[in-house]
């Protein structure tokens, strides 16, 4: 079959070879035929004895031609193809990012709005002290369970004005235009620049204020009464009936050691100092030894670590601390 097949392609066929020929193809399925032919088209060595060499020469550089022309346009719709992907891919980036940036601008503005129409507050908890910086310069320390809070909107614009619970140290920065106002439930304090502490807490009968540098006033929301205070002078308000009492020569290391997170005595009977440490450790105290509660104690315990704090009580009053939970019973050696 494959022979006749040549022979019939080079026009070399017999008529007897002829008639063969359409016998044997007649008898084939398409598929076969198609076969067959593929099996010449890919595998059969096309006869050039009839083409001179400078025929085929021509005739591949032609074809040689027309391949790179494909191979360039192919290229170039590649590339073409690629740009304009490309592109998209940027303008789709493009078109993300300032989604992205326009939805971000948006929640810092309305952040900020929300932060400059409501009130800064700053607290903190049982055993923590933080210090901050107000916006005009001003340093505050806050001890243990305090809170401040201020208007952004407002401070620092005609007044500077706080509203204050608890005890801290302030250092207010000069400004004589812009005088500097504390609330403290029935107290208010005003200066222009100086230093103090104040203790000012909402549950406590009195509020207290010790002048360290500068010039204060003073003025008892409740009576009206207005004090001015020099340095190392403290200011004590009765908030029952918005009295003040003042006190000359105070101690300001003694009144402000809580900053260097000491406590300091001076001739205090235990009694007291255990309800202080109670407050400052969360803990609860209870002893046999009930003539040292009265015992008077001078001294300095420090307001962080509880097991030294015990060991100084232990050694001044010859107890012995037994931990259980948050509750210490301080047992008498003797």
């Amino acid at each position: 079959m494959k022979s006749l097949d040549i022979k019939y392609r080079n026009d070399r066929l017999t008529p007897s070879e002829l008639t063969a020929l359409r016998a044997q193809t007649a008898g084939m399925t398409d598929s076969e035929i198609e076969q067959l032919m593929r099996d010449v088209w890919m595998n059969e060595e096309p006869d050039t004895s009839q083409v001179d060499d400078a025929r085929l020469v021509s005739l591949k550089a032609l074809i040689d031609s027309r391949l790179q022309d494909d191979l360039i346009i192919a290229n170039e719709v590649k590339q073409s193809n690629t740009r304009q992907l490309f592109t998209k891919i940027l303008q789709a980036a493009a078109i993300l990012i300032f989604i992205f940036l326009t939805a971000t601008t948006f929640h810092f503005w309305r952040e900020n709005e929300k932060i400059e129409k409501g009130d800064m507050t700053v607290f903190t908890r049982k055993g923590e002290k933080v210090s901050l910086s107000l916006p005009d310069g001003t340093q505050v320390t806050l001890n243990s369970e305090s809170q401040l809070s201020y208007t952004p909107k407002n401070y620092n614009k005609k007044e500077r004005q706080i509203r204050f619970n608890g005890e801290g140290y302030f250092d207010v920065a000069q400004d004589k235009d812009r005088p500097f106002f504390i609330d403290a439930k029935g107290l208010t304090v005003c200066v222009l620049g100086t230093s103090f502490n104040l203790i000012a807490r909402n549950e406590e009968q009195t509020a207290e204020l010790t002048l360290e540098r500068g010039k204060v006033q003073l003025l008892s929301q409740l009576s009206g009464n207005i004090c001015v205070l020099r340095p190392n002078q403290t200011a004590i308000l009765n908030r029952s009936n918005g009295i003040f009492t003042i006190i000359n020569n105070s101690d300001i290391c003694k009144v402000t050691a809580w900053k260097q997170s000491l406590m300091v005595f001076r001739n205090k009977p235990l009694g007291e100092i255990l309800v202080e440490l109670q407050a400052v450790y969360g803990v609860t105290f209870s002893t046999n030894c009930q003539k040292c509660l009265t015992d008077a104690f001078t001294g300095v315990i420090p307001s962080t670590d509880l097991h030294e704090a015990l060991d100084i009580i232990e050694k001044t009053y010859h107890l012995k601390a037994a931990i259980q939970d948050r509750n210490i019973f301080l047992k008498n050696m003797f």
